[in-house]
């Protein structure tokens, strides 16, 4: 006798658990979370290749008077990616709210 289970949603249910875990509900940019983690484990790599790399952090000082002033969708545009920036053959540019 076998017994079957559809372990689906729990798979999803785990899925989401992780996303919310490592990214701001609000703009959906990855948290300091997630950048601790990729950062752990992409230094020891680096490393280890003799490669290098950059990470620029913005601090957007008194952002709550961006929201408060010009509403909460102006604010929401600001923290995005560049268009470009990333020299060619470098890793692209990711934001995260850290």
């Amino acid at each position: 006798m076998a017994v079957f289970s559809d372990i689906s949603v729990l798979e999803h249910s785990q899925q989401e658990l992780d996303y919310r875990a490592h990214h701001d509900l609000l703009s959906t940019l990855p948290n300091r979370l997630l950048l601790s983690e990729r950062v752990e484990h992409t230094l020891p790599r680096a490393q280890r290749d003799d490669d290098r790399g950059a990470v620029q952090v913005v601090d957007l000082d008194h952002f709550k008077h961006i929201n408060e002033s010009l509403g909460h969708n102006v604010g929401e545009l600001l923290p995005r990616p560049p268009a470009s920036g990333s020299p060619a053959g470098s890793a692209p540019a990711v934001p995260w709210r850290v």
